[in-house]
């Protein structure tokens, strides 16, 4: 693993602190709603999953142009998805 992160650019290291960063405030704000203390945290981490998603595919551009196109797919899903879920209602 070590010798992976020494081989990594500046950029893909920054991408790779920021995924995990978000991951975990996703996962903790997944926690708040199943513990029903925070009711709507799923309007903040539905779009964190959308923004991790991008920054994956961000990633893997250069490595593996599939795995990034279906993230980018599924980011883009993720992003319908929320825009359909909570701003739609809020726009009648």
């Amino acid at each position: 693993m070590k010798a992976r992160w020494n081989n990594m650019t500046t950029r893909d290291r920054i991408i790779n602190v920021l995924i995990i960063i978000l991951s975990v405030a996703v996962i903790a704000l997944a926690v708040l709603q199943l513990l029903g203390i925070w009711e709507n945290s799923i309007n903040v981490y539905e779009p964190l999953i959308g923004v991790v998603l991008l920054l994956q595919a961000k990633l893997f551009w250069k490595k593996n142009r599939k795995i990034a196109f279906i993230q980018l797919c599924a980011a883009g899903f993720v992003f319908i998805y929320t825009f359909v879920i909570l701003v739609l209602p809020l726009l009648r």
